[in-house]
């Protein structure tokens, strides 16, 4: 058996991209390991977006794990180690577990290949070590974040419990689309037959419009924040109280701009129980509140206002400025 260092090197072999998006590979990868994700089908809360999303996923999964559920989560990218992108109620998958996982995966890769000359890409089998975990520990909900855009992402294999969009800007033009339009359609493409759709508020009415008609063209209901009930009481680094339905929130994850996200997120888990999945209000409250991320506007030294943030684009770059004038 492989060590831990040589399966992630053998997954480093594996190409990154390739010019024809398409889902085929990921599938067959995924009908060679007992079709993992149609066993968590309608477990999973799915989210795209250009920025925002890994707030949103570390705020809902709190909250999940909160209320008592067995709570998957996947992110993309890492920071420091890759076995940052799944981890179940705050634990990362451990290096055995991606070991003995690896092992299997490329088992079945190489009898992919042989059967069909078909080679997948790094982050398909990323996805599907996620997802053959997640299914294998039975997760009660899985939180789960695409790569990038939406509707030939590797993660677009799964039939969702509901789905999340949030801000929408340029980023991946070469493969998603120069418009505004184009990549809110890519990112519409997760959107799924009569599974709801929590869009972030503060998006251009382009993209709001072709949301809209995707979620009309599914049969999902489509549900914007109300940002016009939102009211920011204190926002300081590292903490930020505001009110939102005449309830209160205090964030530790630091910026204004996380108001947005975490409307989002609190649309979501309010209309879990909906859908079969209680959560309380207190379960929200302090679920927020628990929230961590790594380099999103982490404040590493107070006294002197050192802050970390992964801004990696313009939409991400001007939030990031607009809440450092906020301060």
């Amino acid at each position: 058996m492989m060590t831990y260092q040589e399966t992630l090197a053998w997954m480093h072999t594996m190409p990154r991209t390739r010019t024809a998006p398409t889902l085929e590979r990921i599938r067959v990868s995924l009908a060679m390991l007992g079709n993992p994700e149609k066993k968590l089908a309608g477990r999973f809360i799915h989210v795209t977006g250009t920025n925002g999303k890994g707030s949103f996923c570390a705020f809902t999964s709190s909250a999940l794990q909160r209320a008592g559920y067995k709570t998957g989560r996947f992110i993309s990218p890492f920071i420091m180690e890759i076995r940052e992108r799944m981890e179940i109620n705050g634990v990362p998958i451990s290096e055995e577990e991606v070991i003995t996982l690896g092992s299997r995966i490329r088992a079945a890769v190489e009898r992919m290949t042989a059967e069909t000359g078909l080679t997948p890409l790094e982050f398909e089998l990323v996805t599907a070590m996620g997802l053959l975990w997640f299914a294998e520990q039975d997760c009660d909900l899985v939180v789960l974040e695409v790569g990038i855009g939406g509707m030939h992402d590797p993660t677009n294999v799964v039939v969702p419990l509901l789905s999340v969009i949030m801000r929408v800007d340029y980023d991946h033009t070469e493969l998603l689309g120069d418009t505004l339009t184009a990549i809110a359609a890519n990112k519409a493409g997760i959107i799924k037959e009569n599974a709801p759709c929590v869009l972030y508020a503060d998006n251009e009415p382009e993209v709001i419009e072709t949301v809209r008609a995707r979620c009309k063209e599914t049969h999902s209901s489509l549900i914007l924040p109300e940002s016009a009930e939102t009211g920011v009481i204190e926002a300081v680094p590292g903490r930020l109280v505001f009110s939102y339905r005449g309830e209160q929130y205090t964030l530790h994850l630091s910026g204004l701009y996380q108001l947005q996200n975490a409307l989002c997120a609190i649309e979501v888990l309010r209309t879990l129980p909906i859908l079969g999945y209680p959560v309380s209000g207190e379960d929200i409250r302090l679920g927020l509140g628990d929230a961590t991320f790594p380099a999103r506007f982490e404040v590493l030294k107070a006294q002197d206002t050192v802050i970390l943030d992964g801004a990696h684009n313009g939409s991400g770059r001007h939030a990031m400025r607009a809440k450092l004038v906020g301060y």
